[in-house]
């Protein structure tokens, strides 16, 4: 082995920790929250421990195949953050309906309260200490409707979501990706059995600080859909597209997203969007502040 080798193999690793260690004055984003910052795709940050952190939820589904369908679910977190790099929180969810004309559901038309929710996100890598943020989150809810026809009956659903963050060009650019596993049940009062089904995807995201209490970003959501709780029988696929906002408010934010089915197939199904399990149009609102 030349001498030489031993002082190559140093220059090299001490130009890669060089490369990975932390630039001077190294922050995060001006301080933003990447788990709100781009719309349904979730950051990859969690809260200090400590810290307390209501937030008002307004996840909304709009359009199907034939008829009139509009749903939204009102949701009231509440977040803590228990110790470093972890949080939890519990949620009150709701439900708003106005379905006419759909096929396959009766008509539903009010506000309803329906269950309850629970989270928890532990984040694995920090983006202030390593290449990028990842943070692996579970949930899991239970509601006295049917969340997708807003039906008399119940759906439950568990959720697994991994989540990463990177900031290329720090305090101005951020950058997100999950993969997302799902599987649910739901049943209508009136029919024989629940309904299993379960849903894959992978969701990417941008967001650039356009202003010092704005950033501004898009998304793109890829969902698959299944029959059964494990990932049986594929039933189609969707694809969404839409913008996001975000704004930090003191301690508080409003985050803003709008996504619309820009592909899709169903089997069975006729046209090229998938109607039947995804909607035209999704939205989410969150506004909360930290105590």
């Amino acid at each position: 082995m030349s001498r030489r080798t031993p002082l190559l193999a140093l220059v090299l690793w001490s130009g890669c920790a060089s490369a990975f260690a932390d630039p001077p004055g190294r922050q995060r984003a001006s301080e933003v929250d990447t788990e709100h910052l781009f719309g349904q795709t979730s950051g990859a940050d969690t809260e200090e421990p400590g810290a307390f952190v209501p937030h008002l939820v307004l996840p909304g589904r709009i359009g199907r195949r034939a008829g009139a369908y509009a749903t939204t679910s009102p949701t009231l977190e509440l977040k803590y953050g228990v110790v470093e790099n972890f949080s939890a929180s519990l949620s009150l969810r709701g439900l708003t309906a106005n379905n006419h004309n759909v096929p396959g559901t009766t008509d539903v038309r009010g506000a309803f309260v329906t269950g309850f929710g629970i989270q928890g996100r532990y984040r694995f890598l920090d983006r202030e200490r390593a290449p990028f943020g990842m943070t692996l989150q579970l949930a899991a809810t239970t509601d006295q409707r049917n969340m997708a026809t807003g039906e008399r009956g119940r759906s439950d659903q568990v959720e697994a979501r991994l989540a990463f963050d990177i900031e290329p060009i720090w305090d101005r650019l951020l950058f997100g990706a999950n993969i997302i596993m799902a599987s649910g049940r739901s049943y209508v009062s009136g029919n024989a059995g629940f309904d299993m089904t379960s849903n894959a995807g992978l969701a990417i995201a941008g967001s650039a600080r356009v202003a010092d209490n704005l950033w501004l970003g898009a998304e793109l959501i890829y969902q698959r859909a299944y029959a059964g709780s494990t990932f049986g029988r594929f039933q189609g696929d969707a694809i969404h597209v839409g913008p996001t906002l975000y704004a930090p408010i003191e301690k508080g934010w409003i985050s803003l997203s709008w996504t619309v089915q820009v592909a899709g197939r169903e089997v069975g199904g006729v046209g090229t969007l998938k109607m039947r399990d995804f909607e035209r149009h999704q939205f989410l609102a969150v506004v909360g502040r930290r105590f």
